[in-house]
């Protein structure tokens, strides 16, 4: 009789501490999916306005006779790089707020610089002469130094997984993106059915 109390009470302790180890999982869940809500929600708001700085400045570029390249560029569309964030995806970013502002792409170098951090930095001062005025020599010495080869992106491609973070949607623009830079990467080309970005 005593050893079966024992046992239930055992048995009690044992799932006290489960229900305890559950609910801080499903905290910790939570705050994550906050945090993953809040994530989204500043992406969304850069995007629309980005989406209304667009729109106000369309009109003017049609009735001008077109985009006209510009020297002014307001860098708080575009953060500076922090240490360890992705490369590519920094450049990626840097392009578009460069044709959203119509920056000219022998311009792009002398807005870019402002925004790296000390390793695109030190990669910079390796440069010599032209070189170090050519965007596009640049962004290949940045994508070499970073280890961003036509094998890597195979490799993030291949690694794709979904999960309960990750919708299918994004799953198959990444899956699309790594085959984009692979291809590009790799020779210069464009996947069949995609037009050069």
């Amino acid at each position: 009789r005593q050893h079966e109390l024992e046992e239930k009470e055992r048995q009690r302790e044992h799932e006290e501490r489960q229900r305890q180890h559950d609910e801080r999982q499903r905290e910790h869940e939570e705050r994550q999916r906050q945090q993953e809500l809040q994530e989204k929600e500043k992406q969304r708001k850069h995007e629309l306005d980005l989406a209304q700085l667009k729109s106000r400045e369309a009109p003017a570029a049609v009735s001008e006779g077109g985009p006209k390249p510009t020297k002014s560029f307001d860098k708080s569309f575009l953060a500076r790089r922090k240490e360890g964030e992705d490369i590519d995806t920094f450049l990626t970013a840097f392009e578009n707020a460069c044709k959203l502002h119509r920056v000219d792409p022998a311009d792009r170098i002398q807005f870019l610089t402002p925004l790296l951090d000390s390793t695109a930095v030190e990669v910079y001062s390796r440069m010599k002469g032209a070189e170090a005025g050519d965007y596009e020599l640049f962004k290949q010495a940045l994508l070499r130094e970073f280890g961003l080869t036509p094998e890597m992106y195979r490799k993030r491609f291949r690694s794709q997984r979904k999960t309960r973070e990750v919708t299918y949607l994004q799953l198959v623009n990444r899956a699309q993106g790594y085959t984009r830079k692979t291809c590009l990467s790799c020779c210069g080309l464009e996947p069949p059915g995609q037009e050069v970005k």
